[in-house]
């Protein structure tokens, strides 16, 4: 609870920010830039402040080593973490079919930095025989997840925007939200990815 409460005002301090930083460049390229190079990368380090915080709970059991720990071990490790979160969102809309699909992006993410952190985990603990893959009766149920989460957080967006709108007398409110509240619907499904994973050591 405490990891999706500093997770939930970390995105309704920045995402507004962020979006005013947009607004601000008056220029198409920069914007482009920003929208493509700098929120992306601001995204994968809200996604990695959020995975830190959830832990013991990320895995699931208690003795594990603490996730600040397995990222202070190696000075790379933190840097590496938040580079393949950036480069899979940039490389995400290449994948056919699934590209196209925005509500997997962020499940994605949080997939490939529970699988980094889980193996970090296994290495500190000296364990080899694992599985880094949950099975497809997990996939699919993320799958879905990530889909009804991202289509409830579309509604939700939609119909708080109007009501600020019409409260407020301005445009675009929806759209302005709807980034943080993705962000935050979304997450139950990095945990349920982590717990299937953690149940090995468990």
């Amino acid at each position: 609870m405490y990891a999706w409460l500093v997770y939930l005002f970390s995105i309704l301090t920045l995402m507004p920010l962020f979006e005013w930083i947009h607004g601000s460049l008056n220029h198409a390229v920069l914007q482009w830039c920003w929208d493509h190079v700098g929120m992306p990368l601001l995204r994968a380090v809200l996604m990695v402040i959020f995975i830190v915080i959830a832990d013991p709970v990320l895995f699931g059991f208690s003795d594990a080593p603490a996730l600040s720990s397995l990222l202070a071990a190696d000075d790379m490790r933190i840097h590496y973490l938040i580079n393949v979160l950036f480069v899979l969102t940039l490389l995400f809309p290449l994948i056919p079919v699934i590209g196209r699909c925005y509500e997997f992006i962020l499940p994605a993410q949080g997939m490939a930095a529970s699988l980094l952190l889980f193996s970090w985990v296994a290495e500190a603990r000296a364990l080899v025989d694992v599985r880094y893959w949950p099975g497809l009766d997990t996939l699919g149920y993320l799958l879905v997840i990530a889909f009804v989460t991202h289509w409830l957080a579309v509604l939700v967006a939609r119909r708080l925007g109007q009501m600020l709108d019409t409260e407020f007398n301005v445009l675009g409110s929806g759209e302005l939200i709807s980034r943080g509240i993705v962000l935050f619907m979304q997450s139950p499904s990095i945990l349920i990815f982590s717990l299937a994973l953690g149940k090995q050591l468990g």
